[in-house]
């Protein structure tokens, strides 16, 4: 048996697929700059701040930025992309 050690930058992960914002992460990757913007719902903060996760965590992998508005009256947050 042979041992290879690799960086872990090099082991691709799919854990996101599995993840409850799955389909968040599909809308993120279709938004286009200047393009509709993505327009949820959530009923307590705490889902307020995983969408917000969500969003930071996609922007730091690939090194873009999408940005966020939120109506808390509406209790909605908007997610769109800058030119």
């Amino acid at each position: 048996m042979k041992i290879q050690m690799v960086p872990r930058s090099k082991v691709a992960r799919r854990r996101r697929l599995s993840s409850k914002y799955a389909k968040l992460y599909d809308a993120l990757e279709g938004l286009k700059p200047e393009g509709p913007a993505i327009q949820l719902g959530f009923s307590s903060s705490q889902q307020l701040i995983g969408y917000r996760n969500v969003l930071y965590n996609y922007n730091r992998k690939n090194g873009i930025k999408i940005r966020s508005s939120v109506d808390k009256h509406e209790k909605k947050i908007f997610m769109f992309m800058n030119p």
